[in-house]
């Protein structure tokens, strides 16, 4: 696990951060932004091409993942070596990642002719040795749909539906206004929001004290889950945490809200927000982003990669 501090980031999320799975936040004011989270899935969609043709998907808030069916009991820990077949349609930029195991590539011969297409072989994933009869790789392709002429389209969809037959898609959207339970048969959802009152609170980082950001961090992941260790009341045999600097108990005055969604959820929920956040909380598959705003608006983020 690496974790990395930084002051004033230029954004809250990194650019290729497209999707989320969790979303904390303790504010001072309700969040105005949450209706415009719509999710979308099907268990056992026929066939991906048929929803890749046309413009149902082309709008900026939109993600779809799509996995076989086949291959739900075993997605893979290594989300670069040991690949799954997996596509992702980013309709911000008309582009998909697909990732295809050594043996579904073969089913896809010619993708690396085309252009807009790009065609990567991970060379890390190698299994087996010798000649290359007894050599595999895992693929990652990227498609540029902007790019692709009306014959180069016919071909990768064509493609896709070969590689990707009977498949359980999940669609997370911000601000998406295309009606896709009629069209297609996907049950429209939406992400899971929770409310309460945290119980301790705190404003800013006394001036006059060199933080660990470590320390930081652990603190305010506690907040975020009202840790009893916050009290200071558990056995020390238990637990000798201390807090490292005063924090607050929450009254009328000082009333805060935690707000807890479970996604998916679209990142562009969160270029959304307003700035009346004190935590800002988000977590990836294998990846937390956690700010601190101050009563200054000086923001303070920690990264954490597992």
């Amino acid at each position: 696990m690496t974790l990395t501090f930084r002051t004033s980031p230029a954004n809250l999320l990194p650019q290729n951060v497209r999707e989320l799975q969790r979303v904390e936040i303790i504010s001072s004011q309700p969040l105005s932004n949450v209706s415009k989270l719509i999710n979308y899935n099907h268990p056992n969609f026929p066939r991906l091409g048929s929803i890749l043709e046309g413009d149902a998907l082309k709008a900026k808030g939109l993600l779809l993942h799509a996995i076989p069916t086949r291959a739900q009991q075993q997605m893979p820990l290594n989300e670069s070596l040991d690949i799954c077949d997996e596509f992702t349609y980013d309709g911000s930029n008309d582009q998909s990642v697909i990732k295809l195991t050594s043996a579904t590539y073969q089913r896809v011969p010619g993708l690396h002719n085309i252009d807009g297409v790009d065609v990567r072989k991970v060379k890390e994933s190698k299994k087996g040795h010798g000649a290359k009869f007894y050599v595999s790789y895992n693929y990652i392709i990227k498609i540029n749909w902007k790019q692709l002429t009306t014959n180069a389209l016919n071909k990768v969809i064509f493609m896709i539906n070969n590689a990707f037959e009977q498949v359980i898609i999940t669609i997370s959207c911000y601000e998406f206004t295309t009606d896709l339970e009629e069209k297609f048969g996907f049950t429209k959802t939406t992400p899971t929001l929770t409310s309460t009152t945290p119980k301790y609170t705190f404003e800013d980082f006394p001036s006059d004290s060199d933080l660990d950001p470590e320390e930081v961090y652990e603190l305010l992941n506690l907040l975020l889950i009202d840790s009893a260790q916050l009290s200071g009341s558990i056995d020390d045999y238990i637990s000798n945490y201390s807090v490292p600097f005063p924090i607050s108990v929450t009254t009328s005055q000082n009333k805060t809200t935690r707000y807890r969604l479970i996604g998916p959820i679209h990142s562009d929920f969160i270029q959304d927000l307003e700035s009346n956040w004190k935590i800002l909380s988000m977590h990836t598959k294998t990846q937390q982003f956690i700010h601190f705003r101050d009563s200054s608006n000086n923001v303070y983020s920690w990264e954490c990669t597992k």
